[in-house]
């Protein structure tokens, strides 16, 4: 955005940046229309710094701009002409076009076009919603193509202001202006166009003068032009001439009118090449937007010899002969090109060839599409020629209007919300709307204008002349979501980024003021006291459902709690049983415990004190303004009770040769050893087995249930005899049977068997075999050879002598076979394999030889499995040579620690432009894709010259310092292509240096325990348990107090502590008395109830005070009859709830027991190890990464919104402007800025042989 700035207004780039940066426009919401806007409104401003009269910013795009929104209705007014408000017009006409301008000729197919400028004054009379006209006559249009959808250009000020809005009528060749409120606020008011007309081909329709008309205003000037239309391209007796008919610049569908021998020349063997890029032999279809397939109409004619064809080639077609395809000519398509092969292979005929295509509209490529004409031509000397093409194109050209008045100024900006809480307008704060913004006379407070931001926050006060002026903001209550506003801090930063005061005195001096804002951030919300909640799972193994001594935690326990809201939290208890959720508001929660060890269920529940009992598997729980460590779980392993097992009974019997088939077991009757016997469970489940040499088989260990029985694979021959005839311990079953076992053996499930009398079987005809295979034959020689492979899937069809057919296919082996073929004589028919021809029939050994193609064979006895057919491929073409291609590209990274080297860690970066130039001087360009790799493609051996641009926001890496694949090639490196691709070429960048942050002070921490000195020696013993729920107060040097409590183990801690002087006060815990201090080392003793501490660049975690019982008094001396005295604290100790007394060998665990496992308590740094400078309040240099520091690269936002390169042309421009990207897209309230500014009339004209390009 800052280049394009700084070539339309000619100011510096570091000027320019800074113009662009105090836009403020926020890319996250602004539309293109709007960023498009603004834009062109600073080009103005900018411009008309250095002018007295301002010249309108007038861009081309390289697709016409036809959105040109045209301004509301305006109430009817009074046409304005020359005689009633419109004076001193002024109008010129001159020809452009391929040779020199304003020679009164123009060449309608060579850019011709006719520029009117015109001029004039309108009188303070008019009014808004008066009207004026501009007229062309017949021979005139607004447009070459899509004249219905042109707008003329809306006529502005410098400032961007609307003086006045055009439409067309396409019919009456009309252009209408309708003046807004501007003249109305405006005194002499002047108006200047510079408009585009062409030739109307559909009426200038042959070569000649002609007289060319533009009313302006009522007057008409008449300018007499020669109209010559491109001529023919030859090449000996061949001709032909192309140009587009129409062009949809919204949908890209084009058409094309070819004439093809229209001097009526000798064309022997004539073909067309339609292409959708240049004719030139080194033009391919990426040069190209058009696209040509086969769903595109073409359509050719034959020209009748009575019919004249129009110089302008726009055709009569109903005067035409339209052609058949397939009858009068044929088409082949390639990519992006069709070719159209005439039948008529020898004829003078003319012939009109007519397509229509598609315009690849996400390409930035021209439109360009060829037609070739190929013949063998013979002239007097026998000599051919071979082929001449004609190339057309599409390039705009646009028109511009402007006027001025009485110069004006605007001030205003926009109201925002801070969203990462820095006091700064950063590109993804959102603007607020709706906000009263008043705009006051200083003074006497009067107010001029009022006005409220609109939905992306922004205001404008337009109008105002240079002087004084006092902005007033309304702060909003909330925002959309009912949370408090605040403002921001004011004045954070530079003027167009930072907050101003509610009241601000502004002075416009011979320019806008477009800076003053006003940020705004969410009040936080007030937090709510949160509390924790927690205990114990232990085994309970008296199951008495209370926590007793000596029980032991339970670890790896799931705890599952569900908020009031439903949301859950998950934790396991520890080694010592416990478990915390920490951080709960009021309200009540559900406590769920789940995965107990194996073997385990829950003991009794609420059976005694509630810190000591078991709350159960699921309690309800109501947090109240306190902590609750009572929810505890006790469990217990039941005793193992053995598994009943059901009784099992037995099924089976016996399988029998019913002799007699009577159905029944007789004793002289055989039994059948090998049957098989399948039992079926209820649950699906099989057992299987066979009878044994005695028939009997038997099934054991089953349930009572319902079972069937299956008896399979029966001797040969034999069936199942009757069933069910006789006693159900003697007769037959049959195959399957239902079985139900009840409580008892069932021994009674039976198969007879009886063999069949034997049938003599029918019978049946003796039936052969015939087939072999189809081979190629290599060598040609009509002789299968070892080395010769089969054609697969070759048809071949066997006839029989009642002329039935049977077919079959060869397998990948080449082999076929037709069977079950009774005695007779047979004809088989090969197909001929595609690709392939017949080899040499019967010229060696019949089983190796070629039969031929159709064969008769008789089946005589036996099989005949010797016809056979070979096939070859027919000599080929050796197809020309195709000069090897390679590719070359690899990857632009991130050198992230800029050592010059790719790491593994180091990304690509994306969106980069890599130009790769050849050794004749022409370009490719490619993107890099988001992880930064390119890749150019098909290119030939040779030199080439890679060059990368610098990414925004960062600088080249070092090059060459390392191995050739990983290091930085830099942005311009020389490749050689020799016969293999080249994937090396790399560019690293890095981030320039950034600003090392503001020094954050460090601070340090001070606590450690307070603890029972058991043995009242005021040092800190391995087993001496640490006193929870002590209050400790810290005061600092300025008088203020911080205070915490010890946890259960006694710990304490203060953070965050600058360097300095504290006291640290420890109470007296309830029914304790302090002991000893500082009677031994300064980590172990006490330090006392009140301790001055100093702070010196390190934590002090040394800071303890110890406590024990009172010593008893007399009477509670331990005599015999005293033992049972409730003051005698040694058995109460134990059972305090939570503490764990048992002094067991865990104890060294303890935080302040300087053992090896300290440094494994997370959090209490006591040990002034040398692991101190580790502490996380050390300041680092990665302190510049924190959220909030906006990328460098974000500016470069806006560019992806899919501009549209312009054409290139083989000549240099007579002018040359810079374009702004087309988008697309409409924006209600930008849209008249946008397009006036951009006057794009657009039209568009085709280019022949030459190539020429002119901006307006």
């Amino acid at each position: 955005m800052a280049d394009l700035y700084a070539e339309n207004t000619g100011v510096s780039a570091e000027e320019a940046a800074e113009k662009v940066k105090a836009m403020n426009i926020d890319y996250s919401t602004a539309d293109t229309q709007k960023v498009l806007a603004d834009m062109l409104v600073a080009f103005a401003n900018e411009q008309d710094k250095n002018k007295v009269e301002a010249t309108p910013v007038s861009l081309r795009s390289a697709r016409p701009m036809m959105r040109m929104a045209v301004a509301a209705e305006q109430p009817s007014g009074t046409l304005i002409t020359k005689d009633n408000g419109i004076t001193n017009i002024s109008t010129t006409m001159t020809d452009n076009d391929k040779e020199t301008d304003n020679d009164g000729i123009i060449y309608p197919h060579d850019y011709g076009y006719v520029d009117v400028q015109t001029s004039f004054n309108v009188a303070d009379s008019v009014k808004s919603g008066d009207t004026f006209e501009i007229k062309y006559n017949e021979n005139l249009q607004i447009s070459d193509f899509f004249e219905n959808r042109v707008t003329p250009p809306a006529i502005k000020n410098a400032g961007g202001e609307v003086i006045a809005t055009g439409t067309y009528d396409v019919n009456t060749r009309t252009m209408k202006y309708t003046f807004t409120d501007y003249v109305d606020k405006h005194n002499n008011v002047k108006v200047s166009l510079n408009l585009i007309a062409y030739v109307e081909r559909d009426v200038v329709k042959s070569e000649g003068k002609y007289n060319f008309e533009v009313n302006v205003a009522g007057e008409k000037t008449t300018k007499e032009l020669d109209v010559k239309y491109q001529g023919l391209f030859e090449q000996r007796q061949l001709n032909l001439n192309s140009f587009y008919d129409e062009y949809d610049n919204v949908t890209g569908k084009y058409s094309q009118t070819t004439y093809v021998n229209t001097k009526q020349q000798r064309l022997i063997n004539p073909k067309i090449e339609i292409k959708g890029y240049g004719g030139e032999k080194d033009k391919t279809p990426e040069s190209s937007s058009a696209v040509i397939s086969k769903t595109d109409t073409l359509k050719i004619y034959e020209v009748p010899s009575n019919v004249t064809l129009p110089d302008s080639l726009k055709p009569d077609f109903t005067q035409l002969t339209l052609l058949s395809e397939g009858k009068d000519y044929t088409l082949v398509y390639g990519t992006d090109m069709v070719t159209v092969t005439l039948t008529d292979k020898d004829s003078t005929k003319r012939y009109v060839v007519y397509t229509e295509g598609q315009q690849d509209m996400n390409s930035n490529q021209p439109l360009v599409q060829s037609v070739t004409l190929h013949g063998e031509t013979s002239d007097a000397n026998g000599e051919y020629l071979s082929h001449v093409y004609s190339e057309n194109f599409i390039e705009t050209t646009n028109s511009s209007a402007a006027g001025q008045g009485e110069q004006t100024y605007k001030l205003g900006n926009r109201v925002w919300e801070d969203m990462n809480d820095n006091d700064v307008q950063d590109i993804n704060d959102k603007g607020i709307a709706n906000v009263t913004v008043t705009l006051k006379e200083p003074g006497t407070n009067k107010v001029l204008q009022t006005t409220t931001t609109d939905k992306d926050g922004y205001y404008l006060f337009e109008g105002l002349k240079n002087g004084n002026y006092i902005v007033e903001f309304t702060d909003p209550a909330t925002n959309g979501e009912g949370k408090q506003y605040i403002p921001v801090k004011e004045h954070v930063g530079n003027k167009e980024d930072d907050s101003d005061s509610r009241v601000v005195n502004v002075t416009i001096q011979d320019k806008d003021d477009l800076s003053i804002d006003r940020g705004f951030e969410v009040a936080p919300e007030p937090k709510p006291a949160t509390y924790e909640l927690g205990d114990y799972v232990w085994i309970d193994y008296n199951n008495d459902g209370i926590q007793n001594k000596g029980e032991a935690p339970v670890a790896g326990v799931k705890v599952t709690l569900t908020k009031p809201n439903g949301e859950t939290l998950e934790t396991v208890t520890d080694k010592d049983g416990k478990y915390l959720f920490t951080g709960l508001e009021n309200g009540e929660y559900t406590v769920k415990f789940s995965e107990l060890p194996e073997g385990y269920e829950p003991t009794k529940t609420q059976v005694g004190d509630d810190k000591l009992d078991s709350n159960g598997l699921e309690s309800k729980v109501t947090i109240d303004n306190a902590n609750n460590y009572s929810v505890d779980l006790g469990i217990v392993k039941p005793e193992p009770q053995p598994e009943p097992k059901p009784a099992t009974y037995e099924l089976g019997d016996y399988v029998w040769i019913d002799s007699n088939k009577d159905g029944i077991q007789n004793s002289n009757e055989i039994a059948v050893e090998g049957v098989k016997v399948t039992l079926t469970k209820q649950d699906g489940s099989t057992m299987t087995t066979t009878t044994d040499k005695d028939g009997k088989y038997l099934f054991t260990g089953l349930e009572n249930g319902t079972y069937t029985v299956t008896f399979s694979e029966l001797p040969e021959g034999y069936t199942p005899t009757e069933t069910q005839v006789g006693d159900a311990q003697l007769d037959s079953n049959g195959l399957e049977s239902k079985v139900t076992i009840n409580n008892a053996n069932d021994y009674s499930v039976d198969l007879g068997l009886v063999q069949p009398e034997e049938v003599e079987p029918p019978k049946v005809e003796a039936t052969f075999n015939l087939g072999d295979k189809v081979w190629e034959d290599l060598n040609k020689d009509g002789i299968q050879n070892s080395n010769e492979p089969g054609i697969g899937g070759v048809t071949v069809t066997l006839t029989k002598e009642d002329g039935s057919t049977v077919t079959a296919k060869t397998d990948d082996q080449g082999n076929y076979k037709f069977t079950e073929l009774p005695n007779g004589k047979y004809t088989v028919t090969f197909e001929t394999p595609e690709g392939y021809e017949p080899t040499t029939e019967k010229v060696g050994d019949h089983a190796l030889d070629s039969d031929g193609q159709k064969v008769e064979v008789v089946i005589n006895n036996k099989d005949d499995m010797t016809i056979d057919s070979g096939f070859h491929k027919p000599e080929e073409v050796e197809p020309p040579k195709v000069e090897a291609t390679f590719n070359l590209g690899d990857k632009v990274w991130e050198d992230l620690n800029k050592d010059g080297i790719q790491n593994s860690n180091e990304p690509g970066i994306g969106g980069v432009t890599v130009t790769l130039t050849k050794e004749d001087g022409s370009t490719v360009t490619a993107t890099t894709d988001e992880n930064g790799n390119y890749k150019f493609t098909e290119l030939p051996n040779g030199k080439y010259t890679v060059t990368f641009e610098t990414p925004e926001g960062y600088e080249p890496t070092k090059e060459k310092v390392g191995d050739y694949a990983l290091d930085s090639d830099g942005q311009s490196v020389v490749v050689v292509i020799d016969n293999k691709d080249d994937m090396t070429i790399d560019s690293g960048f890095h981030k320039p240096e950034e600003v090392e942050p503001p020094k954050v002070e460090a601070t340090f921490n001070l606590g450690d325990k307070v603890w029972e000195d058991l043995n009242k020696d005021g040092i800190q013993n391995s087993n001496e348990p640490g006193i929870g729920g002590v209050t400790v107060t810290l005061t600092k040097e300025d008088g203020t107090t911080v205070t915490t409590t010890t946890d259960e183990n006694g710990n304490y801690k203060f953070t965050e502590l600058p360097n300095g002087e504290y006291t640290v006060t420890f109470e007296t815990p309830k029914g304790y008395e302090a002991t000893k201090t500082n009677v031994g080392d300064d980590a172990l003793d006490s330090d006392g109830q009140t301790v001055k501490v100093i702070i010196n660049n390190k934590d002090d975690m040394t800071i303890d005070s110890g406590f024990h019982k009172p010593t008893p008094e007399e009477p509670m001396k331990p005599t015999p009859e005293k033992p049972e005295q409730p003051n005698n604290p040694t058995p109460e100790v134990p059972e305090q709830p939570g503490q764990p007394e048992n002094p067991t060998p865990e104890k060294p665990e303890q935080p302040n027991n300087p053992t090896p496992e300290v440094p494994e308590q997370p959090g209490q740094p006591e040990n002034p190890t040398p692991e101190k400078p580790e502490q996380p309040n050390n300041p680092t240099p990665e302190m510049p990464e924190q959220p909030g520091n906006p990328s460098p690269s974000m500016p470069n936002q806006p560019m992806n919104m899919g501009a549209h390169g312009e054409m290139s042309h083989d000549k240099a421009p007579k002018h040359e402007a810079k374009a702004l990207p087309e988008t697309g897209e409409t924006s209600t309230n930008q849209a008249p800025l946008f397009g006036g500014l951009l006057a794009a009339l657009g039209a568009l004209f085709v280019v022949g042989r030459r190539k020429k390009q002119k901006d307006q």
